[in-house]
């Protein structure tokens, strides 16, 4: 028997396409029908499936794997390179050290309150958990702001390296689109994480605007949700959701009821049917 599919979260894209449109048109004494081409935005699903316990095992073997594989390369552990650096003094003022020491602490205790929130469905506390959510990612934004000096240090190092490839293989499973006949499957093939980046590889050589805005807004949910894990609601990922359209993305699509261009003359008829 096959399984049931179950979702975190169910979002839409929108894209643009081509839809014909035919209309009357009297020439003389007799009417044809003129098709013609209009731009119309359709909104397509898009979906979080919800893991079970064979995902997570799998990912905790990948995350093993690759930290594994990138110290063996020779990149150094996040602890060595802080401590290394917290001896050089970093680079850093002391009020920006500060600064980001009260933003840590406040980070924290966002932290604490949110989790205390997980399983409330009081409408108010529901809202103060979107608060929260929108003020931890404007703490993180403006911590991430002063550490440019030295992230890309960190970033280099086999924990970050090993971290963000395991965001990228849960986007990889966990992606799922809507197909021609309204059925949710998956956006990388079904195959072993190799095949599923060769898809990914392939879309973007592609370059088509909707995929490629799909792709980074389902990877920005998945990211948040891989940050928080079982914490989050569907009210925490519609949050999330009006967060990444309202700050993360330019993607815009148009809808003109002007033609594209004609596609046919049907032969004449000498009535017009009735509406």
């Amino acid at each position: 028997m096959e399984k049931t599919l179950k979702f975190l979260y169910e979002t839409f894209v929108k894209k643009q396409v081509n839809e014909s449109v035919t209309e009357p048109r009297q020439e003389g004494s007799e009417t044809v029908q003129i098709t013609r081409t209009v731009k119309k935005v359709k909104p397509v699903k898009f979906a979080i499936l919800k893991p079970d316990r064979r995902l997570y095992k799998d990912a905790e073997i990948f995350y093993a794997r690759t930290l594994a594989d990138y110290l063996k390369k020779g990149l150094l552990p996040y602890s060595l390179v802080a401590k290394r650096y917290s001896n050089d003094g970093g680079p850093l003022t002391d009020s920006e050290k500060k600064h980001i020491d009260t933003l840590t602490d406040e980070l924290g205790k966002l932290q604490v309150e949110f989790y205390g929130l997980a399983n409330t469905e009081d409408l108010n506390l529901q809202k103060r958990k979107n608060e929260i959510l929108i003020r931890i990612n404007r703490i993180n934004t403006e911590v991430s702001n002063i550490q440019n000096a030295y992230t890309d240090i960190f970033d280099s190092t086999a924990e970050m390296k090993a971290r963000n490839d395991s965001i990228e293989w849960w986007v990889m499973y966990l992606m799922y689109g809507e197909n021609e006949k309204g059925e949710l499957v998956p956006t990388f093939s079904a195959g072993d994480y190799e095949e599923r980046i060769k898809t990914l590889e392939n879309i973007e050589d592609e370059a088509d605007p909707f995929k490629l805005e799909a792709i980074k807004k389902l990877s920005y949910l998945i990211s948040f949700w891989f940050t928080a894990r079982n914490a989050i609601s569907d009210n925490d990922f519609k949050s999330m959701d009006r967060l990444y359209s309202d700050t993360m993305t330019i993607y815009k699509v148009e809808e003109s009821g002007e033609s594209v261009k004609v596609d046919e003359v049907s032969p004449p008829i000498t009535q017009v049917p009735p509406v």
